[in-house]
């Protein structure tokens, strides 16, 4: 737990800011690469850097590199209206500029056995994707990406996936209302017939990846094959907020304890005695700080974990979920 510990995956790496592009209506793409000249970590589809940026704040970003791009890391940015600063940061950044990362990390693969892929993507959460069609297309692989945006305007690489030398494989959905979006939604999967070598993967916002997920579920798929990473934490309802409570949590390997107040997350509790945990996007949907729950009725929050992770109750965000008994054990 302790975010001291150097590995791999947490050394930092300098790296220069070598152009800017506007990719769609609030999304710049960045490439960087070394600032000191070396090679970068190698990186696969799906995996994501995280850029320590001023303030203190670290923030996660999927690489949208294809597989020639090696001398590189490409991001794309959302510049969103309520930033806590992580992405106004980047969309200040001038071309030259130097920052701070870790290398690459992966939590969302592609799946090695699977013969057949079906990508879905929502807004900023084509980034991903977009790097596992790259590499799917030049391996020959059979593969197709459905993409829903608000608006064309909004989609992000919408022109380079419309010029596509494979863009028969492309299917993009935007300006859709949300009864429009059920209804494309539930037409993507009725007519696809599921095997057991075909995988799904789909990022984007938490209410299109649940609808995404729900659909193939009731096409056949099974919950096995289905692969998601989120673009946003599910929003924290009212009635969640006016029934919270304090709790005691017990650190059992550090023998301590404390406790956490109505408003108070279990990290920020946690600090003021000295328990530290590994914590990036601090909204539930990167999975940095997941701890495995030895004791307590948890009240998941995140993003990150399919909701039959979350029913089994042996693990937690402390960055955003809760605990509803009086007494929660982590194994920290």
């Amino acid at each position: 737990m302790n975010s001291s510990t150097i590995t791999p995956e947490n050394k930092l790496i300098a790296v220069r800011v070598r152009s800017l592009t506007i990719e769609a209506e609030g999304v710049r793409s960045i490439d960087l690469v070394p600032a000191d000249g070396e090679s970068l970590p190698p990186w696969t589809p799906g995996a994501h850097i995280e850029a320590l940026l001023p303030g203190g704040l670290a923030r996660h970003y999927s690489l949208f590199n294809g597989p020639e791009e090696t001398d590189c890391y490409r991001i794309a940015v959302k510049l969103e209206p309520t930033s806590r600063g992580g992405s106004s940061a980047l969309h200040d950044i001038a071309i030259g500029d130097t920052l701070q990362i870790r290398a690459p990390r992966n939590l969302f693969p592609l799946d090695a056995k699977a013969k057949r892929h079906v990508l879905v993507a929502g807004g900023i959460g084509i980034t991903p994707i977009l790097s596992m069609f790259r590499t799917l297309i030049a391996a020959g692989s059979s593969v197709s990406l459905h993409y829903f945006a608000r608006s064309r305007g909004y989609a992000a690489f919408a022109a380079w996936l419309e010029q596509h030398p494979a863009a028969e494989r492309i299917h993009c959905h935007f300006g859709l209302d949300e009864a429009a979006t059920r209804t494309r939604m539930h037409d993507v999967f009725a007519d696809q017939v599921v095997t057991a070598t075909d995988a799904l993967y789909v990022c984007g916002p938490t209410p299109l990846m649940e609808l995404a997920s729900t659909e193939a579920l009731n096409a056949g798929w099974p919950s096995t094959a289905i692969y998601r990473e989120s673009f946003g934490a599910p929003a924290v309802s009212e009635e969640q907020h006016e029934t919270e409570r304090s709790f005691e949590v017990v650190f059992q390997r550090s023998g301590k304890s404390c406790m956490v107040a109505p408003g108070q997350t279990i990290v920020a509790a946690a600090a003021h005695i000295g328990i530290t945990f590994c914590t990036s996007c601090e909204q539930g949907f990167c999975g940095t700080c997941l701890t495995n729950v030895i004791e307590g009725e948890l009240d998941h929050r995140d993003g990150y974990l399919t909701k039959a992770e979350q029913a089994k109750g042996d693990q937690m965000t402390p960055c955003i979920s809760r605990c509803r008994s009086k007494r929660l054990v982590l194994d920290a």
